[in-house]
């Protein structure tokens, strides 16, 4: 559990005096602020946590956690871990009225200052032959410092810290599985391998393009003379932009590279597609534009719908004109 430690001057009854310069510096946020001021009403045997602070505070545990950020920063809130048979046991939390000074990072010249003396003092060491080891922030490199026991006993021997690790209980051989490290050392390396590359990027490159645009070209130009072009414009010149359109929806479906296309809301395989916009004709377009003529019914996707009779209509075309041939001789009498 938490241990609190105030330091503070007043707290008589049910009020706590706190000084001016918590309510009017600028430097506090109001969350930080009302915090401290939480903390500092609370007694010092009363324990508490973040998610406690937040209850009682009426704030998040993300606000709490960053309102104290801030109160260690401005000096009004130390946090530390105690340690208890060489582990840590639990947090100490010392909260001030007046806050204390927070050593700042060095400024760039004191940095300068400082790599140069270490410079200096890896030539001298290096001319000594004296070994160098990294031992702190302030002066980085010392000579190094003898190596550190080895064993759970030397340790305990020389401990390190005022309350030392206990001392193991474990056998020393311990049985191993077999091949438990091989196969942890296959699957750490199948995780760090990087996962490959499509073979295609997500851009194509300027000559996938040009290859592209060389085929759609291509097969328009097939449905062009496939359907006489020129003769049917020659006949029904008002049919120019829709007849463009019905030839470029057939180059689309030839040129998609999907395996399957959506067509009368079933899945048709591209290839079936192909075959079948290959049979059609001129007399076939001259059906489509009859059959597209006769349709009074709303439209509302208008593209499938245009898909739909260009797929069906090279296989109705004859029966369709069969059957009003029967009508006009037979049906009316």
């Amino acid at each position: 559990m938490p241990t609190i430690r105030m330091n503070r001057e007043q707290m008589q009854g049910g009020y706590t005096v706190l000084p001016n310069q918590i309510l009017r510096t600028r430097e506090m946020s109001y969350k930080a602020r009302y915090l401290l001021a939480q903390m500092l009403s609370m007694s010092e045997a009363w324990q508490y946590t973040v998610a406690g602070m937040a209850k009682v505070c009426g704030m998040g545990r993300d606000a709490v956690r960053t309102a104290m950020v801030e109160l260690e920063t401005l000096g009004y809130l130390v946090r530390s871990q105690s340690r208890a048979n060489g582990r840590f046991s639990h947090n100490v939390y010392i909260i001030r009225e007046v806050p204390v000074e927070v050593e700042a990072a060095p400024s760039e010249e004191e940095a300068e200052a400082l790599s140069e003396t270490v410079s200096a003092v890896a030539e001298t060491c290096a001319a000594a032959d004296i070994p160098m080891a990294p031992c702190g922030q302030d002066f980085p490199f010392m000579p190094a410092a003898p190596s550190a026991p080895s064993t759970v006993q030397e340790s305990v021997a020389s401990p390190l810290a005022d309350s030392p690790l206990p001392v193991s209980t474990l056998p020393e051989n311990l049985p191993l599985r077999k091949n438990k490290g091989k196969k942890y050392q296959e699957k750490k390396y199948q995780d760090s391998l990087p996962s490959p590359s499509p073979i295609h990027p997500i851009y194509p490159s300027s000559r996938e393009k040009f290859i592209g645009i060389l085929e759609w070209n291509t097969c328009l130009s097939k449905y062009k003379r496939q359907v006489e072009y020129d003769t049917l414009l020659f006949d029904h010149p008002e049919w120019k932009e829709r007849l463009d359109e019905l030839l470029e929806l057939m180059t689309e479906a030839s040129c998609c590279p999907a395996p399957t296309q959506r067509i009368g809301g079933c899945q048709v395989a591209t290839e079936v597609v192909r075959a079948r916009y290959a049979k059609i004709d001129m007399f076939i377009m001259d059906y489509i534009f009859d059959k597209l003529s006769t349709t009074i019914q709303p439209i509302r996707n208008i593209r499938q719908y245009l898909r739909t009779v260009l797929f069906h209509a090279p296989s109705t075309c004859t029966h369709d004109y069969d059957a009003r041939v029967r009508w006009d001789f037979y049906g009316q009498n």
